[in-house]
């Protein structure tokens, strides 16, 4: 893949890493092979110094975390009974621990138009429709982020159209919705089940009033499905080994570091809900660089970051 991704000033193959004023530029630099890279330095340390430690370490580095795979290589993991007392996983960012995340649900709506050549008559363009349903979305958005203001909604796929000639007659949106982990402890204590399905549910009720805005909507109704839905998680912070974790990173860094809730999701959610155990996010990317063309982490942030999870694996070890 011979695309570069840019920064200012300067272009890379987004699969080269180029080192560059202390960062580490390339596609995966900051989410998350940085961070992986990290964890096997900062295992390798430990392994130097390991005498008096009890127990042992698991590294797993899987696939499918970003993709609509939805975590598949953590959940196959435990699905096989790989577990553990705690979870570290190498993701997120610098700023804080994270021992929670959002809930994702990604949703498809597919609007139905009245297909035709371009230059007849009687057509009803499928992608003037979806403009009305993304509208509704927007609606939606807002109003969901009235009531949670870290779970955004983000329109990420728009599509509509085969040929300039013809007017659509199909058009599709794919969303993602962020959902809070309240969403669930409801939906739990409803049905029985750990997901979004309550939420899913208002959506699917607010395109269902489409046609109280557009006619064509009442006869013709957006059909809603979902691709996936990732479900949230929460760990107590009081727990005494993500404080053992918090203590530590707080020695290294020389002043309080937080818990708090990851706003995106992470497979660390298959970690502490499939197993039953803490799960803390221990990233060290570049916030805001994630999947953007400027991909790129701080090689001094790594260097912290090895520090602090070798400190922290040192301790959990010898309690």
């Amino acid at each position: 893949h011979m695309d570069t991704v840019g920064t200012a000033g300067m272009s890379v193959a987004p699969f080269d890493p180029v080192e560059r004023d202390g960062c580490l530029f390339g596609r995966g630099s900051s989410d998350t092979k940085g961070n992986l890279v990290m964890g096997l330095v900062a295992v390798a340390a430990l392994l130097q110094q390991g005498d008096g430690l009890r127990g042992r370490i698991v590294f797993e580095s899987v696939v499918d975390e970003e993709c609509n795979g939805a975590g598949a290589g953590t959940l196959a993991c435990c699905q096989a009974g790989v577990t553990g007392d705690i979870a570290l996983c190498l993701d997120g960012n610098r700023d804080h621990v994270d021992i929670g995340c959002n809930g994702v649900a990604t949703a498809r709506v597919r609007v139905r138009g009245q297909a035709a050549h371009g230059s007849g008559a009687g057509a009803v363009s499928a992608l003037d429709k979806a403009i009305v349903a993304k509208e509704a979305v927007d609606a939606f958005a807002a109003e969901h982020r009235a009531a949670f203001p870290d779970c955004p909604v983000n329109i990420g796929v728009f599509r509509a159209g085969t040929l300039p000639a013809i007017v659509p007659g199909e058009a599709e949106l794919q969303i993602n919705l962020n959902y809070d982990v309240q969403d669930a402890r409801q939906a739990e204590q409803e049905t029985g089940h750990w997901d979004g399905r309550l939420f899913r549910g208002r959506f699917e009720r607010a395109m269902a009033r489409l046609g109280e805005r557009d006619r064509w909507f009442a006869a013709h109704a957006a059909e809603v499905g979902w691709i996936k839905d990732m479900y949230p998680f929460w760990c107590d912070p009081a727990d005494g080994r993500i404080q053992t974790i918090l203590a530590a990173a707080s020695q290294l860094r020389g002043q309080p570091v937080e818990a708090r809730p990851l706003l995106a999701w992470f497979d660390a959610a298959h970690l502490a809900r499939q197993l039953r155990i803490p799960a803390v996010g221990l990233g060290f990317g570049t916030p805001g660089t994630a999947h953007s063309a400027g991909e790129h982490v701080l090689l001094e942030d790594l260097y912290l970051g090895a520090r602090t999870v070798a400190l922290c694996l040192f301790r959990l070890l010898q309690s």
